[in-house]
């Protein structure tokens, strides 16, 4: 019987063959996909696009590009995890898991996010029902395969005509996006998958990477392969400990905040935990979460960390509190502490990562979380949202970037909107045949652009206080 490998020769194939002029020796072409990546536009836009804060807030704050260099960094300490376990298996070094590839996929893993992050994604979604919807991992495949010019043949975009293996990486969802709702959704629902337009692409990668009987191997699993399993465990950690770090830093959110807070707040957080931990195999037959068990769980975190016991004291008015108190304020205006604090989070969520190899099909190997590091995650990831992001603030300014994707939407796509446009949007709008068409050219712009050029270009429409027209765009 032959040695069990992780890639396999398709794994190594583009879609569109490329004449090289220099390869630098000893380079792979998973490194070379990681300089592609690192060295186009669109990678460059995430500097520009919200991570949670609206930008401008506060230079602390993530941007999509610093938090999608978090989680390439945690990915790859997963990644090292994993592979000592796999040679704990006694499996050959041939099943190691590639850091390039894991490099590559954390870099585009929010590629496909628009401008003004979920709140964006919503407002595009809205304005595309009936052509196919939007959704950002989508959008992802989309750029990579078509919209970023890195390659282009016989009158045919490719996008940066990525590796096969990196590119599955992208592909987080493996479910066709229909072009209409069904009768009774929801018009604002967000459908998750990938798009008809990549539909084709879809079926080659599969049959590059699984063989012909790619559907046989399919018809129990879902296609999600073991590098695209690591970057969105990452993605994950990075929510529930690095935006919370934000949230701390700003002075929204303190240890001492995070347990007092209302019964129906903590109760909200267990529900949406509950439905989280649901989706893991290994986690359906624990016991459900309820409210009081959150503020427990979250209290014991800071005591196991070095917060003490001064958080589970009874006495409101004592010593206890006081410290509690002080220790919390600490935490958040302390640079030391703080990022000592998230680091010691992170470094238990990555050791808490399990690998189970599937000798028969290695790409889909799984990889499992202890269940009292997952449930941590997942509370620390809703906690945040219920507390900070889904309150009065944050959706003001949801509320603004929704509104300024729906009017650029609506003026582009009006009878004046073609000049407005830049030449080579207006030249693919003009190519577009049918309406679908001409609206994914003009989603494919607005998800491109960064805040400032959307804040900008929306100015130039609406504003009685516009940008110079001769400033470019």
């Amino acid at each position: 019987m032959d040695k069990p490998t992780l890639y396999q020769k398709g794994d190594w194939d583009r879609f569109w063959p490329e004449e090289t002029v220099f390869v630098q020796k000893g380079r792979s072409a998973f490194n070379r996909d990681v300089g592609r990546i690192l060295h186009s536009a669109t990678f460059r836009r995430l500097e520009r696009k919200t991570q949670v804060f609206p930008l401008g807030e506060s230079d602390f704050v993530r941007t999509r590009l610093t938090h999608s260099l978090e989680v390439a960094q945690i990915a790859e300490g997963i990644t090292l995890s994993l592979n000592e376990q796999l040679e704990g298996f006694k499996l050959p070094k041939e099943f190691r898991i590639d850091l390039d590839v894991i490099r590559a996929c954390a870099f585009i893993h929010d590629l496909g996010h628009p401008p003004f992050g979920h709140n964006g994604e919503t407002a595009l979604n809205e304005m595309m029902q009936g052509a196919g919807g939007f959704e950002g991992n989508a959008q992802t495949l989309r750029i990579l395969s078509k919209l970023e010019k890195k390659r282009v043949g016989d009158g045919q975009a490719f996008g940066m005509n990525l590796t096969a293996r990196i590119l599955a990486g992208a592909l987080k969802y493996d479910s066709l996006i229909p072009l209409s709702l069904e009768a009774g959704e929801e018009p604002s629902r967000l459908r998750k998958g990938y798009y008809a337009s990549e539909e084709a692409l879809v079926a080659k990668l599969k049959a590059k990477l699984l063989g012909k009987d790619y559907k046989k191997k399919l018809a129990q699993t879902p296609f999600k392969t073991l590098e695209c399993q690591i970057v969105e465990l990452a993605d994950d950690i990075a929510y529930s400990t690095y935006d919370v770090e934000d949230f701390f830093k700003l002075g929204l959110m303190s240890p001492l905040s995070m347990l007092s807070e209302s019964d129906a707040l903590y109760e909200k957080v267990a529900e949406k935990v509950n439905l989280a931990l649901s989706r893991h195999k290994h986690t359906q037959h624990e016991e459900k979460l309820k409210g009081p068990d959150i503020r427990h769980i979250i209290r014991n975190v800071f005591r196991d960390t070095g917060f003490g016991n001064s958080v589970d004291t009874p006495d409101l008015f004592g010593d206890g509190l006081a410290d509690a108190a002080r220790m919390g304020k600490e935490i958040a205006v302390d640079g030391y502490q703080r990022t000592h604090f998230f680091g010691q989070l992170v470094g238990q969520a990555v050791n808490a990562v399990e690998i189970y190899p599937n000798l028969d099909v290695p790409i889909l190997s799984q990889i499992r979380v202890r269940f009292e590091a997952l449930r941590q995650i997942e509370i620390f990831k809703h906690f945040g949202f219920e507390a900070i992001i889904n309150t009065p603030p944050l959706r003001m300014a949801e509320y603004r970037g929704v509104q300024i994707v729906t009017g650029l939407f609506r003026a582009l796509e009006s009878q004046r909107g073609l000049p407005l446009l830049p030449p080579d949007i207006q030249e693919k709008l003009a190519k577009a045949s049918e309406e679908a068409g001409r609206k994914r050219v003009i989603c494919d712009f607005i998800a491109g652009m960064t805040d400032r050029y959307a804040i900008e270009f929306y100015s130039r429409l609406y504003s009685p206080h516009p940008e110079s027209i001769f400033k470019p765009f």
